[in-house]
């Protein structure tokens, strides 16, 4: 995951250890961005496209989030 920074093929092959985003959230578990994830799907800001690889996609309410810089809550994970 990038957002963790993590060192894989993948992500060197795809060089999105080159995103400004690389590595921000390293402070988080997998645990704690699996559950963001949750919840962002659940409040229907993105969404998760069919095919091989699960890949994650801005819906249009959360582009009109990110535009408007809107507060989003989140539930907390127990």
């Amino acid at each position: 995951m990038f957002l963790r920074g993590a060192d894989t093929e993948a992500i060197r092959q795809r060089s999105h250890n080159e995103l400004s985003t690389y590595g921000i959230g390293r402070e988080l578990k997998r645990e704690a961005w699996q559950a963001i994830g949750r919840e962002l799907l659940r409040l229907g800001l993105i969404e998760c496209a069919p095919g091989k690889f699960a890949t994650l996609s801005l819906t249009p309410a959360g582009r009109d989030a990110l535009r408007h810089r809107a507060p989003i809550t989140l539930t907390e994970a127990d």
